[in-house]
Parts: C-alpha cells; sequence; structure tokens
C-alpha cells in the first residue's frame, strides 16, 4: 500500500502524522506532494519527507487539491491510501480500521472514511440530496472525504488527466469507481481535528463541487436536470 498527502503549507501535524504511517508494516511508500507552499514551509516539509525512508517528495506548481494528487498517482503503483495534512488527531486505529475493512471485506475496491468534523464543517451535506436521487447504491455519508483507501486496479482505470484540478478531486475519484460497478463501502473512524476553513474557501470549495457534480451528471444522465 502507498499513501498520497497533498499538503500546501500544513505542516503543522505532518511529521507526527508521517510517523505514524511508517509504523505500518503495509505501508510501503508515503507520497508528500508540495502544492506551492511558502519557501519557509517547504523547508519543512523537505525536513520531514527526508526523516523518513517510506516518504518521496513531489512538487506541484499549480494551486489545486487534483492538481497535487494527480501528480503523485503517476508515480503510484499499488493500492491507495488518500490523506489530508491537516489532521491534528489522527490515530493508528482510525488508520487501522481502515486498512482491515479494505483488506477484509470480500471483493472490496474502495473504503471511504466517515468522520465528524470537531470544528463542524462539511461539503457533503448540500450534495447529499443529489447523491441519494442519482447514485441509489452509493451508501457514502461523506462523498468529499479526503480520507480513502482505493485498489490498485481502480487506480490504474482513471484517467487521470480529465480529474478536476480542485477540491473536486476526492468525489470525482469516487464517483468515476462507482459508475464502473466497483465495490464501495465506508467506515467510520469517529471525530477528527482539521483545519477550519474560511468562508471564501468554503465557497469556492462548494462552487467547484457543484460544477463537477454538474459536469458527471450531464455526462452520465444527460437528461437529467441536476440542481
Amino acid at each position: 500500500m502507498e499513501v498520497v498527502i497533498p499538503t500546501q503549507n500544513d505542516v503543522s501535524s505532518l511529521d507526527q502524522i508521517v510517523t505514524l504511517l511508517s509504523s505500518f508494516s503495509c505501508i510501503k511508500k508515503i507520497h508528500i506532494v508540495n502544492n506551492n507552499s511558502t519557501a519557509a514551509n517547504t523547508q519543512i516539509i523537505q525536513e520531514i519527507v527526508e526523516s523518513e525512508r517510506k516518504c518521496v517528495y513531489h512538487f506541484c506548481s499549480s494551486n489545486g487539491k487534483g492538481s497535487a494528487i494527480k501528480i503523485a498517482l503517476h508515480y503510484t503503483s499499488d493500492d491507495v491510501l488518500f490523506l489530508d495534512a491537516d489532521i491534528s488527531n489522527l490515530s493508528s486505529s482510525s488508520i487501522k480500521k481502515l486498512i482491515e475493512r479494505f483488506y477484509n471485506t470480500e471483493s472490496c475496491d474502495f473504503v471511504k472514511a466517515n468522520i465528524t468534523r470537531a470544528n463542524g464543517q462539511s461539503n457533503s451535506g448540500f450534495i447529499l440530496s443529489e447523491f441519494s436521487r442519482f447514485f441509489p447504491n452509493l451508501s457514502i455519508s461523506r462523498p468529499t472525504c479526503g480520507i480513502y483507501i482505493v485498489k490498485k486496479g481502480v487506480i490504474n482505470g482513471l484517467d487521470v488527466s480529465s480529474l478536476p484540478d480542485g477540491w473536486a478531486i476526492d468525489i470525482a475519484i469516487l464517483l468515476e469507481a462507482h459508475i464502473k460497478g466497483n465495490k464501495i463501502i465506508e467506515e467510520d473512524i469517529g471525530t477528527i481535528f482539521d483545519k477550519a476553513r474560511n468562508e471564501t474557501s468554503l465557497e469556492q470549495s462548494e462552487k467547484q463541487l457543484s460544477e463537477y457534480l454538474r459536469h458527471f451528471l450531464n455526462c452520465h444522465f444527460p437528461r437529467c436536470e441536476a440542481r
């Protein structure tokens, strides 16, 4: 298994996340993607990567979570665990639950984390009605969550270049996997503490998510009217 972690100036929890992940023998590589961070934070990221032999450093000069993840995907060759860099309370038990659910569930292709954010923020609520309407067999509580494990075969089947460059990357990977008939389940890993985002950031991400969902529905359900 490999891990992909994009980060744009989120460094305060990165060292402890890398240390935790490195303790899992099944994790062979940890891809850290520096998404155009400041010079000071770039130095911190590089030092963290250099301190752990499992880490691989990538630099992404184009802003956007999707841009960063797409760079890392070109270098992965195994099942992938996607994580965010700003989780301050990530625990071994939560990672273990995801990994065990992924490998111990028959024919499982994708495990999405179901989380509760301590800061109360969520980008999932406004699209859940569309999910239940168009994807009734996809019972996912947090479709936009950035914590999930995907099988190598699913990753290989993605047209990486066509994936969105921004916040919609996580929901795009989920829907591409679903539309191709892959088995997707979720695992509750409890409450996470991550960085609270400002109103402008939340508005931008909601706009990107809405635009991508509209695009996806128009491609696969051309006669529908997405909200």
